[in-house]
């Protein structure tokens, strides 16, 4: 283990040397090694995401839940980080398993504090990550890799409802005046306040609903449209398949009234590994309809076959959503309310801005205590 920023895709490296074990040794026990599928939600759907940015082969299908836009910083700006990270803790010349060990026994909230607010990267590691191609962004794909038969990616329609507790609990003039005074630029602050139809006397429950909106979209929404986009324009030369889909089913069941009736953040989990509670014999018939379609569709990937048309038949996405999942026109995805917006890439620099409304909730809701989270 080396003490530098190759820190911080350590666990990628870890993953890769464990997904090369399965490859070899998986038939062992009855499974095949060319037909590996590889799994995340949020920061697992990112961890994801730089296998597939990476050099080496280690799947043949892919699924991307809630896949954050959180792209690779400097090499040097990563050590600057870990090594401020490692000053706090007096553990700047320990032997890596010491500070790997005194970075473990911390509590979030104490790990959140030496980091401040924010979300660890990734590094740009030349020794793992393949070098972007010509006008080719780290969320875009321009060429999925050959090795990658399928890729299945979406996200929930509410992503940072998970998050609301702070915008909820803050009266609407003061978001109000969060909101018009994100962006300097006054014509696009315009522009970006009438996109999510926030106005003066727009109530509370709009405003959150508008934040939520903003935040996801920068957050989300955009990484799932460029990787779905890119691929879109290039399908032509690739034998790769990208299935997309929108996960609308909401929560009717929690009692907190931040998170009834929206499908947030973590929440498509259940779903998808059919956990008792949304499917079990006691769960809403919407509930059981929207698991058995999510997991079905996800073992039809894994098994080699389609588990709706790939996005280059219609442009079409799968809105899992209770007893009617159905393909929708890309015009009904949450494109329409923001797209506009990131015409250029000062527009997209100015849009990413909604991410420092979110940074602030994340850690006011991380902080309460569990029962009102419920």
């Amino acid at each position: 283990m080396r003490r530098e920023a190759g820190y911080n895709n350590l666990g990628l490296h870890d993953q890769r040397v464990a997904l090369q074990w399965v490859a070899q040794h998986i038939h062992h026990f009855g499974g095949d090694g060319s037909k590996v599928t590889i799994a995340g939600e949020s920061a697992g759907a990112i961890s994801v995401f730089a296998h597939i940015r990476g050099q080496v082969p280690v799947a043949q299908n892919a699924l991307l839940m809630s896949c954050a836009r959180i792209l690779p910083c400097p090499v040097d700006d990563c050590q600057c980080t870990f090594d401020t990270l490692t000053d706090r803790l007096g553990l700047r010349d320990a032997p890596p398993a010491q500070i790997l060990a005194g970075l473990r026994s911390l509590a979030v909230k104490d790990l959140q504090a030496l980091v401040g607010v924010g979300v660890a990267q990734l590094s740009e590691d030349d020794k793992f990550f393949t070098r972007l191609g010509d006008n080719e962004t780290w969320e875009g794909l321009t060429a999925v890799p050959s090795w990658i038969r399928a890729m299945m990616i979406g996200q929930t329609r509410h992503e940072n409802m998970l998050f609301a507790q702070r915008w909820a609990a803050t009266p609407a003039k003061e978001l109000y005046e969060e909101l018009s005074s994100l962006h300097e630029d006054r014509e696009y602050n315009k522009q970006f306040l009438e996109a999510y139809g926030i106005k003066r006397d727009s109530s509370l429950a709009e405003l959150v609903s508008a934040l939520e909106a903003c935040t996801s979209d920068a957050l989300f929404s955009h990484t799932t449209h460029s990787i779905a986009t890119t691929h879109l324009e290039n399908a032509t030369n690739s034998s790769s398949k990208v299935y997309r889909y929108s996960f609308d089913q909401p929560d009717l069941m929690s009692k907190n009234p931040v998170f009834h009736g929206s499908a947030y953040h973590s929440q498509d989990n259940a779903f998808l590994f059919y956990y008792p509670q949304v499917a079990g014999r006691s769960a809403p018939e919407d509930f059981v309809t929207t698991a058995k379609a999510f997991s079905t569709a996800a073992l039809a990937m894994i098994c080699g076959r389609e588990p709706w048309e790939s996005v280059d038949v219609g442009r079409r996405f799968m809105s899992l959503c209770g007893t009617n999942p159905t393909m929708r026109p890309k015009s009904e995805g949450l494109e329409g309310r923001w797209l506009d917006l990131v015409g250029s890439p000062e527009r997209l620099e100015k849009f990413m801005k909604s991410i420092e409304l979110l940074m602030n909730a994340m850690t006011y809701a991380m902080e309460l205590p569990l029962e009102s989270k419920q």
